[in-house]
Formats: structure tokens, C-alpha cells, sequence
């Protein structure tokens, strides 16, 4: 196993393994069932924030290794996602149509129908924004997370408020948006014979 590698099990998909018991801990609170997805708590809350920054993280690593120029101090999920959103998997799908299955209970895409293009505006600045050619969305479980991180306690037209949003649907596609970036990046890096040395996901494959 390369230094890299190494260095990446240690320092990011130990701790992803780590997130993934925490959430299975929840097991013996309520059911990985579709019947409960909406169902939310505190630590949902705390679990949602922590996968949904670490997603932040990882992408700029990740962009960082397509482009040794990118410069991820200032940026947000539209750059890095533009510098990633190329790379396939190891089944030849890219990204935003990589399906991951959640225990036995589903299997869903949760980059679908995400894409970022990159343009210049009138002050000659390099800025970002969905794609039109495919009528882009932002993942609506990466939404509702900034909902949750900054606008906790307002309101919402159907009713509650965006803590409720720290459920257990948003939380199972943050981990599968996770999952797909961190192993993507070892299928990408990683020699065949390192997978037989890391440890598996317990909750999702692709």
C-alpha cells in the first residue's frame, strides 16, 4: 500500500468507518426502514452536521488531486464539485449517476442530476453555477444541511421547523454522498491488492 493511501485510510476513511458506527449505534433507537425517514432526533442533528462537513472536506481533497491548483480555502461545493464531476467510477459512471445501495432497504444516486459549469462574468471574475444544459439540481439533502447549520429554528410552510430536516432519509444520502467520494477515491488511487487491507463499508456498496 502507497504512502498515500496509507495516509488516506488514517486520516479520512478510518474516520468515515467511525461515522458509520455512530449511525449504526442509532439501530437500537429506531429502524433503517423507509417507515422512519422521517423520523429526527438530536443525534441525527449532530451525525448529519458532522458527514455533511466531512463531504466538504473530502471534496477539496479529492479536487485538490485532479488539480494540484486548486486552492481550497475559499471554496464552496460548486468548485470543488466542477473538478471532481469527471472522474468515473469504477463501473464507468460518473458521479451524479453513481447508485450506492443502503443495507437492503434501497438503493438511490445522491449526486443525481448534479453538474457545475464554470463561466466568466462581465468583471472577468471566474465564477460557478448548475449547469442549464441538463436542468442541474443541488442534492436536496445538501440543502436541507445548510437549512439545519444555519436556519435551525425557522419555521416551515408545511410545518416544524428545519431541525426536522435532520432526519433519518437526508442523513442515509449524506452517507451514501460520502461513501461514493471516499471510495471512488480509492478505486482511483489505490493498487487492486490494497482493497483486501482496508476495511469495507458496513452499510453501503455499489
Amino acid at each position: 500500500m502507497t504512502k498515500e493511501i496509507k495516509d488516506f485510510v488514517k486520516n479520512y476513511w478510518k474516520y468515515y468507518l467511525r461515522l458509520e458506527e455512530e449511525f449504526i449505534h442509532t439501530l437500537k433507537y429506531v429502524e433503517f426502514s423507509k417507515d422512519n425517514y422521517k423520523t429526527y432526533s438530536l443525534e441525527y442533528l449532530r451525525l448529519y452536521l458532522a458527514v455533511c462537513s466531512e463531504i466538504d472536506v473530502m471534496g477539496k481533497v479529492f479536487a485538490k488531486k485532479r488539480n494540484p491548483n486548486f486552492d481550497g480555502s475559499k471554496a464552496n461545493i460548486q468548485k470543488w464539485w466542477y473538478e471532481i464531476q469527471t472522474v468515473h467510477t469504477a463501473n464507468g459512471l460518473a458521479l451524479n449517476m453513481q447508485e450506492v445501495s443502503f443495507l437492503d432497504i434501497e438503493s438511490f444516486k445522491p449526486w443525481e442530476n448534479y453538474s457545475i459549469e464554470r463561466y466568466t462574468n462581465r468583471k472577468g471574475a471566474i465564477c460557478y453555477k448548475l449547469s442549464t444544459s441538463i436542468n442541474a439540481q443541488t442534492p436536496f439533502w445538501w440543502t436541507q444541511y445548510n437549512k439545519v447549520k444555519h436556519e435551525r429554528t425557522q419555521q416551515k410552510l408545511e410545518g416544524g421547523t428545519n431541525y426536522n430536516n435532520a432526519n433519518l432519509k437526508n442523513l442515509s444520502r449524506a452517507f451514501g454522498a460520502l461513501f461514493i467520494l471516499e471510495n471512488t477515491f480509492l478505486n482511483e488511487y489505490a493498487v487492486t491488492e490494497d482493497f483486501s487491507k482496508i476495511e469495507k463499508s458496513h452499510l453501503f456498496q455499489n
